[in-house]
């Protein structure tokens, strides 16, 4: 396992995971465990007394989250090597993980005509909130790219008055942002949040739409929208991308 400690700053590189890169390193090592456990949560309740639809629905889930406790073991040891493949496989899994849980509530209200509980919406949510926050991070950190891709931390940043140097750096490996640009960054990730929030709150209103919520729903997608292309305007004139 790769040390997760302060680690000194060597000719622009780190040898080992510091700093909030702490954060998503911890959960990699944690996901493993939480899959696996999730695995035999929802393969516990198998029975040949099931409609054919449960059954299926209950062991394609679980089968996919064996599959993913042994996709986190392999970001595990790519975490463990501080290999290149690291970062990316993190944000595909995380990709990944969305698309089974939002696959998962639609199945479970449209198809078995089951309303969502609180647990469920929590963990619905869950790994949206994660996306939202740590890929970008994986994407821009200076830190990730120092640890992962021997990218040297700059000693001084860009002059304001570059202007043109720095926007062609954020449109390339997204280094060397002013304080003005990672304003704006900081204000398109914020608007993700909120854009993804609300596109789960659509979700279990259409999917509750037997109690008449389905125009709140609608609402909520028509907000998500907004949120999404308000941040991308913000990006766009702060950042320049």
């Amino acid at each position: 396992m790769v040390a997760i400690e302060p680690s000194p700053l060597k000719a622009g590189l780190y040898d080992r995971v510091g700093g909030w890169l702490v954060l998503p390193a911890i959960g990699t090592y944690l996901s493993p465990l939480y899959k696996a456990y999730s695995a035999y949560d929802v393969l516990r309740y198998y029975s040949d007394g099931l409609p054919i639809g449960s059954k299926l629905f209950i062991v394609g889930f679980g089968l996919a989250c064996i599959g993913l406790t042994f996709a986190w073991l392999y970001a595990c040891v790519l975490l463990s090597r501080l290999d290149t493949l690291f970062p990316n496989v993190y944000v595909g899994l995380l990709v990944v993980e969305i698309i089974i849980a939002i696959s998962s509530a639609l199945l479970v209200t449209q198809y078995f005509g089951a309303t969502l509980e609180q647990d469920d919406i929590k963990e619905t949510m869950r790994p949206i909130v994660i996306a939202v926050v740590w890929i970008p991070y994986m994407l821009v950190s200076k830190r990730v790219k120092a640890t992962f891709y021997g990218i040297p931390i700059s000693a001084r940043p860009p002059p304001l008055r570059e202007e043109a140097p720095a926007k062609r750096a954020v449109q390339g490996k997204g280094s060397d942002l002013t304080m003005v640009q990672r304003f704006g960054m900081v204000l398109y990730w914020a608007g993700l949040l909120i854009a993804g929030l609300l596109v789960i709150g659509a979700l279990i209103a259409i999917a509750n739409s037997r109690n008449g919520s389905e125009v709140v729903g609608y609402f909520c997608l028509a907000g998500a929208f907004m949120s999404w292309l308000i941040g991308r305007a913000i990006r766009y004139v702060l950042v320049g991308t």
